[in-house]
């Protein structure tokens, strides 16, 4: 016999009978809003503030901060009628949450410039939350991401947003640790030498790799001693004493060096 809690929230059948086709649905849509949110907030909002602040290590902070902020508010759905303590309680919290985790997503964009690859990370995170509610059909029965409701409902969202950023805190000083070892200046993605970089070695308060086109010039080759009239080269050779002139120096002298079969006349 089901167990009473699990009747009274999903009911007599426990898995769905689409649960299958349900996954993948729910796999379509995670993409498309990761796709989606990581191109607002990431590309345009991160970005377009790194196209005027990101001359300076305080410019890369403000901008993952601000955009992180932005990020965890639009979590927030928007609610109706009055609000109270809990559920302004509740709304702070899930922006904390959502910020938290949208700071890794900017320094990690940040570190990589790869659109697509922190779009991947997001829509991996929203489908491992979303998988539980359609395997079981319960899609829009929990309330969103607060309770406005009140009573324990609202406690326990606000109990498990405290839980959820005490979880997070290593990430923020990960996050912390990529902005500190950014490379400076970074102008964001709307400049043309801003390419993903998973092949760089991450060598940290390194200097900026060239674009491409502008690699530094090969050193060139030193040049070979000067020809003399006769076709020989010239080079430098101890002599010993006895060959020198009085009071030449007796350290070098420019003697004819020979080719090998050259007459020495």
């Amino acid at each position: 016999m089901a167990d009473a809690s699990i009747v009274a929230t999903y009911g007599t059948s426990v898995l769905s009978s689409t649960w299958l086709l349900n996954i993948f649905e729910a796999l379509f849509l995670c993409a498309f809003v990761g796709l989606f949110e990581e191109g607002l907030v990431r590309v345009l909002l991160f970005c377009g503030i790194l196209s005027r602040g990101g001359g300076s290590r305080n410019g890369l902070v403000v901008a993952a901060f601000v955009s992180s902020l932005v990020f965890g508010a639009i979590h927030v759905l928007p609610v109706r009628g009055t609000i109270d303590n809990l559920l302004l309680v509740q709304m702070l919290l899930k922006t904390v949450q959502a910020g938290l985790i949208g700071l890794l997503l900017a320094s990690t964009f940040l570190r990589t410039h790869s659109y697509y690859g922190v779009a991947l990370v997001h829509c991996l995170a929203d489908f491992l939350l979303f998988v539980p509610e359609v395997i079981f059909d319960t899609v829009g029965t929990s309330g969103g991401y607060v309770s406005q409701t009140g009573g324990i409902e609202a406690i326990v969202f606000i109990v498990s947003y405290v839980f959820a950023v005490v979880l997070y805190l290593p990430a923020v000083f990960k996050s912390m640790r990529l902005l500190d070892d950014a490379l400076v200046p970074d102008y964001g993605c709307f400049v043309e030498c801003w390419v993903p970089r998973e092949s760089e070695a991450f060598v940290p308060n390194a200097s900026p790799l060239p674009p491409d086109g502008l690699a530094p010039a090969p050193v060139p080759a030193p040049a070979p001693s000067p020809l003399s009239s006769q076709g020989f080269r010239s080079a430098p050779v101890p002599l010993p004493p006895s060959q020198t002139a009085p009071g030449e120096s007796t350290q070098r002298r420019m003697v004819p060096q020979y080719p090998p079969g050259w007459p020495r006349g």
